[in-house]
């Protein structure tokens, strides 16, 4: 359910407030297909949800924190605290959540994490090789590959302003990763939803940079070693800690086993939740039917609401905001 089709009748409702454009993410949540039971879902822009006056009683997620702007983080601050004070549940305050430079610094400083991370104006001197660049507020992949020196690095940060990317916005990582066997490179990926913690699944790649994934790649004993950790329900300690830390109430942690060690690369507050695909090792599918039942009873476990129109009052910014955008529709509910 797009938020703006409000049905009355409808008893269960939870909202995703995303930015605009990024609602695929979540697309399997709203049509029902996660392969398990979940409540009835719709989402909203960040742009709409700074005009409204009214929206539906209901559970409000603020997700994609990572991809606000330092502005848009302060008005969806307000309109987090807007939703509260008109009695509504609200998860992920974006005012407390560490986005991904904030939380690896503060995994390295609590001594959770052994890489460290930095911002790439500031011209650094990493205290271990190789890094790599990556943008702060995006999912997209690296820019360029690893670096193994001080004067590679510098190079490269020289290229990339030559070439008109700013180092505004760049972080540059301290490469921590392992092969789990030969040729093969393993993550995972943990849910916080409302606090309920739960593996979901792994991803595996040729490659380091372990991001969309290669599922044919892996040996039959590694979807045996997932199912083992799936239906374990127990995530890492290390992992539990970094949503606390992050205060992240909803969320995708992306972690891996490097040197006998938990280590957490990121936590995504808008993790894409795909259809399940058959697979042609039936103990995957038996482990995502297990993750994905979880995912499904904890949604039901923050849906609240029936639907029905709130009337919420906006701060002095959320106005000012209207003001200068020239807002006219201020709610989210179809007459």
């Amino acid at each position: 359910m797009q938020l703006g089709v409000c049905n009355p009748v409808i008893k269960e409702v939870l909202i995703f407030a995303v930015t605009r454009g990024h609602q695929y993410t979540v697309q399997a949540i709203l049509e029902g297909e996660i392969g398990a039971p979940a409540p009835v879902s719709g989402f909203v822009t960040y742009d709409a949800l700074f005009r409204a006056e009214r929206v539906p009683r209901a559970t409000f997620v603020f997700t994609d924190i990572e991809r606000l702007y330092p502005w848009e983080a302060r008005l969806a601050a307000d309109m987090f605290r807007s939703l509260k004070s008109a009695g509504l549940r609200c998860l992920n305050d974006p005012a407390r959540v560490l986005t991904r430079y904030e939380l690896l610094r503060t995994l390295y400083r609590k001594g959770i994490n052994p890489f460290d991370v930095y911002r790439a104006e500031n011209r650094p001197k990493p205290k271990r090789f190789p890094v790599f660049v990556r943008g702060d507020q995006d999912h997209d992949m690296p820019y360029g590959g690893l670096l193994s020196s001080q004067s590679e690095l510098d190079k490269h940060l020289d290229f990339l302003i030559e070439s008109g990317t700013p180092l505004r916005g760049l972080i540059i990582v301290e490469f921590c990763a392992e092969p789990v066997c030969a040729g093969i490179w393993r993550k995972f990926g943990s849910f916080c939803i409302g606090g309920r913690m739960h593996i979901d699944h792994h991803v595996t790649e040729g490659t380091w940079l372990v991001k969309s994934g290669n599922a044919d790649i892996s040996p039959e004993w590694l979807y045996l070693d997932e199912y083992r950790r799936v239906t374990g329900d127990r995530c890492p300690d290390a992992v539990t800690e970094a949503f606390r830390l992050a205060g992240i109430d909803y969320g995708r942690a992306d972690h891996a086993m490097v040197e006998g060690r938990e280590v957490i690369y990121e936590i995504n507050t808008n993790p894409y939740t795909g259809k399940i695909q058959p697979h042609k090792w039936k103990i995957r599918d038996e482990t995502l039917a297990h993750s994905r039942a979880i995912m499904g009873a904890s949604l039901f476990a923050i849906d609240s609401g029936d639907g029905k129109p709130v009337p919420i009052v906006a701060t002095e910014r959320v106005r000012r905001h209207r003001i200068r955008n020239g807002a006219n529709d201020r709610s989210l509910i179809r007459p």
